[in-house]
């Protein structure tokens, strides 16, 4: 054998050792026991409670690719002895939230829960969803004794919230080190989850792109009532440097946004008379008569277009989607994948979001 060969020989051999070092060394993807695709269920921490004091659990679908979805469930809000009671007694036509855990890993396939999807922009993340329970936005750590107005009757809604989202959040922070990008999203009352938990969540992952939508949770509130619903969730302890009072939500994404500049994205998707957010606005400010439904819908849609325009006149890092109608919540819908506003379809603007691309705010021709 010629020396020429034997050093290419001995070359080729380096390269492949090398190779297969780098291969053995790589490190390996969070749960390789899990199969890809497959949404599992995990069971709670002894801590956490739904309101009617059920067992907590949430979802992860295992990804093919070191990127996490953290994605905070919808499903309404209580505050007071009335409105916590409405889904906690029985035969309640239509429950003002759900006290306990309604999903079930076959319901987790729509909108950006359809990992089979090509189009969907997060069909190969990691994707942990926190499902929702306890009447007050994923921000409560309280067990709150309301009286039932009909008969005086007591009756005790756990608002643990906060408990259950930071046990989930400690999973995933233990289960993803540093991945290579966080997604934190949530429709409804799960967006405002998404919204308050980003700063916990960026300042763990501190050196990491992290990407936030808001789906249809604008927050059009009065002082009055944030203090008081908040008062009864204890928030306020969960979230020490909050001011709960009409402008809790934008002056949160303002404050967030400004924080991390450098490395997150804030956004939120809504529409100009979202239906359940004008209902719930119409039931906290008292203005609940039908007769006064147009004028009470134009109000809303008028704060809320003016609290986006807030954050984004404050912010160099936030972005808005607002589509016509008056549907509620999109990324849980196939929706998502055929809205479409002045020319841009949704999913294509969120899949450039979530690649860092530069994207438009997106709002009807005339509003």
């Amino acid at each position: 054998m010629t020396i020429r060969l034997k050093l290419g020989l001995s070359l080729v051999f380096l390269f492949l050792l090398a190779l297969a070092s780098c291969v053995q060394n790589a490190a390996p993807l969070p749960l390789p026991d899990q199969k890809a695709g497959v949404w599992v269920e995990f069971a709670g921490d002894t801590d956490t409670s739904c309101a009617n004091a059920s067992a907590f659990k949430y979802f992860v679908n295992k990804g093919t690719v070191d990127k996490v979805v953290i994605d905070f469930q919808g499903g309404g809000a209580c505050f007071d002895d009335a409105s916590c009671l409405a889904s906690y007694s029985s035969g309640v036509a239509t429950p003002l939230y759900a006290d306990t855990i309604i999903t079930k890993t076959s319901d987790l396939n729509q909108g950006i829960y359809d990992h089979t999807n090509a189009a969907n922009p997060v069909k190969d993340w990691y994707h942990v969803m926190v499902p929702y329970c306890t009447g007050d936005l994923h921000m409560g750590d309280n067990s709150k004794t309301y009286t039932n107005p009909s008969n005086q009757e007591p009756y005790t809604i756990q608002h643990k919230g906060a408990v259950n989202a930071k046990s989930v959040l400690d999973w995933t922070f233990k289960t993803f080190k540093s991945p290579d990008a966080v997604f934190i999203t949530g429709c409804s009352a799960g967006a405002y989850g998404a919204a308050f938990w980003t700063d916990t969540i960026k300042t763990e992952y501190k050196d990491v792109n992290v990407y936030q939508l808001g789906d249809c949770g604008v927050g059009a509130a009065t002082d009055g009532f944030a203090a008081f619903a908040t008062g009864n969730w204890n928030s306020s302890s969960v979230f020490p440097g909050t001011t709960f009072d009409a402008n809790f939500v934008n002056s949160t994404y303002i404050a967030t946004a400004n924080k991390f500049k450098n490395s997150l994205n804030m956004a939120q998707y809504n529409t100009l008379f979202d239906n359940t957010q004008v209902q719930f606005y119409a039931l906290i400010t008292g203005q609940t008569d039908p007769a006064n439904g147009a004028q009470v819908a134009a109000e809303w849609s008028d704060i809320m277009q003016k609290s986006v325009a807030k954050i984004d006149a404050e912010t160099t890092n936030f972005n808005s989607y607002l589509a016509q109608g008056s549907q509620h919540c999109i990324i849980p819908s196939n929706d998502f994948y055929t809205r479409a506003e002045n020319g841009t379809k949704l999913v294509d603007w969120l899949t450039d979001y979530l690649a860092g691309k530069t994207v438009p705010n997106v709002k009807p021709v005339t509003p």
